[in-house]
């Protein structure tokens, strides 16, 4: 059995940051992250974004593989809902390889904690 070509399946556009969708009353903004960039690996050479999406008073910003960076916490601001990846816990930050993961790549607790506190985010939930 062959699989379907996702290409067929799933529409696809291109998006810049700001607001990328709107339509009664779903507002969804985008902006870019930092996830390796401080290891000296361009914005443009690897493009990561972050989402933010506003409903009925509500909203929820979703962040895969990020650090705390001016993207997330423009989008994370007040929000109702933050969802992202919190890779390692303080005690496993241990050797240079998880220092760089934790403050380059994938946000650990110390650092979630931070980006929650600052954006003043309701509730935190792990997505991965």
């Amino acid at each position: 059995m062959a699989l379907a070509d996702i290409r067929k399946i799933v529409n696809t556009k291109d998006v810049n940051p700001g607001l990328v969708f709107a339509d009664k009353g779903i507002k969804v903004y985008c902006e870019f992250v930092e996830h390796g960039h401080g290891l000296g690996i361009s914005q443009a050479d690897w493009k990561c974004l972050a989402y933010r999406i506003e409903a009925k008073s509500k909203s929820v910003t979703i962040s895969g593989d990020a650090v705390d960076c001016q993207g997330l916490d423009s989008l994370a601001k007040n929000t109702d809902a933050l969802v992202m990846c919190c890779y390692l816990s303080k005690k496993e930050l241990v050797d240079r390889e998880g220092d760089l993961t934790g403050n380059h790549i994938l946000a650990c607790t110390p650092q979630v904690g931070k980006i929650v506190s600052k954006a003043k985010a309701k509730n935190l939930r792990n997505g991965f």
